[in-house]
């Protein structure tokens, strides 16, 4: 689903990159950026997170948008405060749901397809 969403944002002309942005001064080695896109809006660039979960399996219950917020968001979001880039988890699940944050991110890239 990563590359998918690579390809996607490629295919829009918004080179994106398979990087971990939050670069040498993150000691943790946390990869919160599977896929950045550097000019994603004025001066501010998008890390987006992506995921594929089951919904019932013992370690994901509940829904995407919950797993997004206590899996990606509570863990990664802080770390984005004084970076140049906006966080954004996208989460799908097997069942075929997608978070509604990642749903915005998506329907965003694809719209430059159109372009």
């Amino acid at each position: 689903m990563r590359n998918l969403v690579f390809k996607l944002a490629d295919t829009g002309l918004l080179a994106p990159e398979k990087l971990g942005i939050l670069g040498v001064t993150d000691k943790t080695r946390r990869r919160p950026g599977d896929v950045s896109i550097k000019s994603w809006s004025f001066r501010r660039g998008l890390a987006i997170d992506v995921a594929v979960i089951h919904p019932i399996a013992a370690s994901h219950l509940g829904p995407c948008d919950s797993y997004a917020q206590t899996q990606k968001i509570d863990r990664y979001a802080a770390a984005f405060v004084h970076s140049d880039y906006d966080f954004a988890p996208v989460i799908f699940e097997t069942s075929g749901a997608l978070n509604k944050e990642g749903e915005t991110v998506l329907k965003q890239i694809i719209r430059f397809l159109k372009a």
